[in-house]
């Protein structure tokens, strides 16, 4: 399960595709209620909202143009915010924009108003219809939605374009890597622990090449425990695994061989949910690219001197 949510991190286009899929939904069945339902939905209808062929198509037309130009300036955004991450503060901190659910969501919400008009402006045809239809209505209101999501998306991208904002989600990220080490620490708390394996030695290999990020403890203490092994972990999150590579030596009289996958999940990056050097490296290089010439902002690098030595006092 860990491993198919670091997947779906992984796979951005996911988020638009969804919204894409909801706005062809959405097309499809509004064409088929004005060519088919809409004479019953009439008396419950303002007839204010219902608009002949020719002006659906008018509208329609104006809406996708808009909606583009939203969607390229929008786009255009995001590249320009990547720029502006990986040069003034770090490449790493990349994945902290790219990975903000909002804003892929934004985009998805102007590729699926665009989607809705065009496909709707398509099914307009005079021929189809002998009366009104409601599908320009429904489109207005995705245009109206869409701007004001347009309008919050200036906002959060002016808000959370700033260095002290990136500062915090950082210090975030490294107190919720300290947070889960410490709730390992006090499970283990009051136990005595031997380390002496009996039994049959069985090496757990990395079936491909990359990055631990992700190292179940629970998952593999409850299959030690009810299958009576002692477990060595070979690797720490963040390390660098080749195919191949020994992850766990299992010491036991006789078990049943589980797949390794259940146990840690490999990625082509690192990532900071369980790996603690990591989430600091990235802010001592924000602290380093402060004080660099050609930036020159010593008062980032002091904020982040200051955080960096309450976080490693814990």
């Amino acid at each position: 399960m860990k491993a198919l949510s670091f997947w779906l991190k992984e796979k951005l286009w996911i988020t638009p595709a969804f919204y894409i899929v909801i706005s062809i939904f959405l097309s499809i069945f509004f064409y088929y209620v004005d060519l088919l339902y809409i004479d019953e939905l009439k008396p419950y209808v303002p007839a204010i909202l219902l608009t002949n062929v020719d002006l659906a198509k008018t509208i329609m037309g104006s809406l996708s143009g808009a909606l583009l130009t939203m969607t390229t300036f929008t786009f255009s955004t995001i590249l320009v915010v990547l720029t502006m991450y990986s040069s003034q503060f770090s490449p790493r901190t990349l994945k902290n924009f790219v990975h903000d659910k909002i804003v892929w969501r934004v985009l998805g919400i102007f590729l699926s108003g665009f989607i809705y008009n065009t496909l709707s402006l398509l099914f307009m045809r005079e021929d189809l219809y002998e009366t009104d239809v409601i599908s320009t209505f429904i489109g207005i209101i995705i245009a109206f939605f869409c701007l004001s999501t347009f309008a919050y998306f200036i906002h959060y991208i002016a808000t959370n374009v700033q260095v002290g904002q990136l500062i915090n989600q950082l210090i975030k990220d490294t107190e919720d890597a300290i947070s889960k080490f410490e709730k390992l620490q006090e499970n283990e708390k009051g136990e005595e622990i031997t380390w002496s394996p009996i039994g049959i030695k069985d090496t757990y290999q990395a079936e491909k090449e990359g990055y631990i990020q992700y190292l179940s403890f629970e998952k593999l203490g409850n299959y030690a425990q009810e299958q009576k092994l002692k477990v060595e972990i070979l690797v720490n999150p963040g390390d660098y695994v080749y195919e191949g590579k020994p992850i766990f030596h299992v010491y036991g009289v006789n078990h049943a061989k589980q797949s390794i996958n259940n146990f840690y999940s490999l990625g082509t990056s690192r990532t900071t949910e369980q790996d603690l050097d990591f989430a600091i490296q990235k802010l001592v290089e924000v602290a380093l690219r402060a004080i660099s010439p050609g930036i020159n902002d010593p008062n980032t690098a002091n904020d982040i001197i200051i955080r960096l030595g309450r976080l490693l006092a814990n």
